[in-house]
């Protein structure tokens, strides 16, 4: 076994860029929560804390 590997923190708006990229849109934001679901399935994605870092 080596050394584990650090989980570095992006930023929010990256991830969404990325979860756009595979088809999932914003379908609601209520306070610091992004709702995002994907337009061929009902799965539904919560970011949590817009206004911080998700790790």
């Amino acid at each position: 076994m080596g050394k584990p590997q650090k989980i570095i923190p992006i930023h929010y708006q990256k991830l969404v860029k990325i979860f756009e990229l595979e088809c999932f849109i914003v379908k609601r934001q209520k306070s610091d929560h992004l709702i995002m679901t994907k337009t061929l399935l009902k799965s539904k994605i919560n970011s949590g804390n817009l206004g911080k870092e998700i790790v």
